[in-house]
């Protein structure tokens, strides 16, 4: 019996080991697409190592355009790419090891975290159908704070369900959670889910005295928004105009029930597209299962969890998801729902868990599940190193990286040059870009190119700007074609309106 359980949490461990080192050999590109969030993240860990203020990157922010991003991104992100920045320079394959990397300590620290409800196994399942999805695969390779948010997130839970109160713990859970925060600013629903969590503990009695309320339901969202504070205006000033100040100004927050529950039905899509990614192939019958049985798995574990007891982890999901629900954007896809997922997928666990104890030759059915899952996304697998080597439409196509070439060798470095992907130009080419809202009125954005000192023009055919189109066909004689590389038409203003 001994060499049993021996040989069982041998072989999990080497499984475990074997799952995490092919994760850093698959689809780890040197390019990024044309979403240029990265491009700013990355500029901003440029900015750290040689000493610049974060909001100096060449971004000039658009007030009537505040969705596309702020002045500068809170300080996480950034923070932790630049040691890779000082390393390598601006290497992306470098930044995906990374992100890699940061899924990786995902994997480990959610199966020390869930084995308290599932065995080791069953929490390497799950966690490995997370991690060997056809999306997470996919989205890995993009320089985004998603992956390490969510692995910071449950390496508070980690730490946080140890229930040792000391003052030392606390202390080391509000400097993740101050960084969690400073990463993705939406992160405040953890040290606000603590305090509910030990207040509902205090006026239950169990388990928690004053001193260890004060220590964990004060002292940890307290220390966390000080942290935060002090990285974000006091080391690393990221600007007057810091994250909450764009989220206002963008209106981003709506107390709208309709809304709410049309975002619900989004992630319930969005949710159903994670399980099943490729609806067209000969197993595609298999996902239509699957997100079945997905689905009901999960509110059942969900139910069962909420009957037993009132955890952290349940109201940070709680929390989480209403955020996201009244958050007036919901165009991310599953990105949004990336920290929330592994719960999604524990519930799931938790929920089969409690069904197949009715039915018989269990292992023969997880065996059956792998299999079919590997029927079910074998064509997303494919497509995946198909186009690994691939250049994507982006910065790094060979007409982009002229362009930015040119801008950067030809052009003044006080020149303000319009482009609808404004953060990469500012990366690559050094120069101070700005967009416009690309459906905005002709009379404004005229007055937005006096005001901010367009000096140059540029466009892109795999770039619709419909605004900028109309604007350069109904005014010839402000400007004067001055360069064009591949898709790219370079506009030099020679006169205002």
């Amino acid at each position: 019996m001994l060499n049993k359980t021996l040989n069982s949490a041998l072989a999990w461990k080497g499984l475990l080991i074997i799952s995490c080192i092919v994760l850093l050999f698959i689809n780890i590109r040197s390019d990024q697409d044309w979403g240029d969030d990265y491009a700013q993240y990355i500029h901003q860990a440029k900015n750290i190592v040689q000493g610049i203020p974060q909001y100096e990157t060449g971004y000039v922010y658009n007030e009537i355009y505040p969705i596309l991003g702020p002045t500068a991104y809170t300080i996480g992100f950034p923070l932790l790419l630049s040691p890779i920045y000082a390393l390598f320079g601006n290497n992306m394959s470098a930044f995906n090891y990374t992100i890699t990397i940061y899924l990786i300590f995902l994997i480990i620290v959610f199966i020390g975290w869930s084995k308290k409800y599932l065995s080791e196994w069953k929490c390497l399942i799950l966690i490995l159908f997370l991690a060997y999805n056809p999306w997470t695969l996919r989205f890995k390779s993009e320089i985004n704070s998603d992956i390490p948010f969510t692995f910071v997130l449950f390496w508070i839970l980690y730490l946080f369900d140890k229930h040792n109160y000391s003052r030392l713990k606390a202390i080391e859970i509000a400097l993740l959670s101050g960084l969690l925060i400073s990463i993705r600013p939406l992160g405040f629903v953890v040290p606000a889910a603590i305090f509910i969590y030990m207040l509902d503990k205090l006026l239950r009695k169990k388990e928690v005295t004053k001193k260890y309320f004060f220590y964990f339901g004060i002292l940890i969202p307290f220390l966390s928004f000080v942290f935060f504070l002090l990285l974000n205006y006091v080391i690393f000033p990221v600007s007057s105009g810091i994250e909450m100040s764009h989220q206002l100004r963008a209106n981003l927050f709506n107390p709208s029930l309709p809304m709410a529950y049309q975002h619900l039905s989004l992630y319930y899509d969005i949710l159903n597209y994670f399980i099943q990614t490729n609806t067209d192939h000969d197993f595609s019958f298999i996902g239509t299962i699957c997100k079945k049985i997905f689905m009901l798995s999960m509110l059942l574990g969900l139910f069962l969890r909420l009957r037993k007891s009132l955890e952290l982890s349940e109201i940070i999901f709680v929390g989480y998801l209403t955020v996201i629900l009244f958050y007036n954007y919901a165009n991310a896809g599953f990105r949004f729902l990336l920290p929330i997922a592994p719960l999604c997928l524990l519930y799931a666990g938790i929920g089969i868990n409690q069904i197949t104890k009715i039915i018989p030759y269990r292992k023969v059915l997880v065996v059956v599940s792998i299999i079919a899952g590997g029927l079910l996304y074998k064509p997303d697998w494919e497509d995946i190193k198909f186009k690994e080597d691939i250049i994507q439409n982006g910065p790094m196509t060979d007409d982009s990286k002229m362009t930015f070439q040119y801008l950067g060798s030809m052009t003044n470095m006080k020149d303000t040059i319009l482009f609808i992907k404004p953060r990469a130009l500012s990366l690559y080419a050094q120069r101070t870009s700005f967009s416009n809202l690309p459906n905005e009125h002709q009379e404004v954005l005229t007055i937005q190119l006096q005001k901010y000192h367009v000096r140059y023009l540029l466009t892109c055919k795999d770039l619709p700007n419909p605004s900028l189109d109309i604007y350069i066909k109904n005014n010839p004689t402000v400007f004067v074609k001055e360069k064009e590389i591949g898709n790219f038409n370079l506009y030099k203003i020679i006169s205002t309106n």
